[in-house]
Formats: structure tokens, sequence, C-alpha cells
């Protein structure tokens, strides 16, 4: 009688390990080539964005929060990133995992933050991070003019190559 037990059990057990992890392990991540999962996404005023929003353009993506030092470290190369590419088809659009919104919105504008600041909210940043194997932040990503991820684990705005790499694709 026992031995049917722990049969049954350990069976009861793997049924549930598998329904609950395998749906896990069967997203795919997105790879460079793809096309970029769509997202929507509002700005402290209320203005929605879609990654449609942005066709035709290369879209550099900034995946941060503001309470993340090295996502804050990134900034002053990334306000210099949107002077260098200034009038160019480029947009720079940063999403915000925080889960203080109005911390996040306060931030933003006593930084004078500029390009597209978006705040994906906690189900956004979720679906978000699984679509782009985002583990970490900051995270920054460059998509093509065809809506295609070129890189999506691009360099930091404070790599020296980074505008000559962003330049590579206009």
């Amino acid at each position: 009688m026992y031995e049917f037990k722990k049969n049954r059990n350990m069976k009861n057990l793997t049924a549930f390990l598998l329904a609950a992890f395998l749906p896990l392990c069967a997203l795919a991540q997105v790879k460079d080539g793809d096309a970029a999962p769509d997202f929507k996404f509002k700005t402290p005023d209320g203005t929605e964005y879609t990654m449609a929003s942005f066709k035709g353009k290369l879209v550099f993506i900034d995946v941060w929060a503001t309470w993340c030092p090295p996502c804050r470290a990134e900034i002053p190369a990334l306000k210099a990133l949107e002077k260098t590419f200034e009038g160019q088809d480029v947009v720079f659009v940063s999403i915000s995992v925080d889960k203080d919104k109005p911390a996040w919105e306060k931030f933003v504008r006593e930084q004078s933050l500029g390009g597209v600041q978006l705040h994906a909210g906690q189900e956004g940043s979720r679906a978000f991070s699984q679509e782009y194997g985002i583990k970490t932040i900051p995270r920054f990503i460059l998509i093509g003019r065809d809506g295609k991820i070129i890189n999506a684990n691009a360099p930091r705005p404070s790599q020296d190559a980074t505008a000559g790499y962003i330049k590579s694709f206009l």
C-alpha cells in the first residue's frame, strides 16, 4: 500500500511540475532578426505608444528603473546620444519597469529625461521582460526601421562604440 501511495504522489508531483513549468520553458525569447514584439505603454502624460508607433524609424530601447544605480549611471550618456542623433531617423525609447509610477513620473520630470519615456507597469514589464529574455537591467535593444530586432542586447550608451554602432544602421 505504501509503495502505491508513494508512486501515485510522485506521478501527481510530476504532473504538477510539468503543468506549472513547461509553459515557461516553451516561451520563445526573441532573437536578433525576429520581428519586435508589440507593446502598449504610456508616457507620464498618458499618451499611449506601441511598437508600431515607431514604424519606419530606428528604435533604441532602454529598459530601466529609477531604483537601479547602473540604470541611472547610463542617463548622461543616453542624453548625449539623444543630442548626437537629434533630427535623425532614430527614436530613443526608455521603458521603465518601476512599480512605483508616481516616483517614476517625478524622476522623469526632475531629471528632464528626453526621448519617449514609457511606463510598463508590473504586468507589462513582466510580459516585456519575458519576451526579450531580460533578467537584469539596464538592458538596451536596437530595433530596425523594418520592425525587426537588430540587437536584443545592444551596447550601453556609455560604451564608446555605441554612437557609431547606431549610425551604421541609419
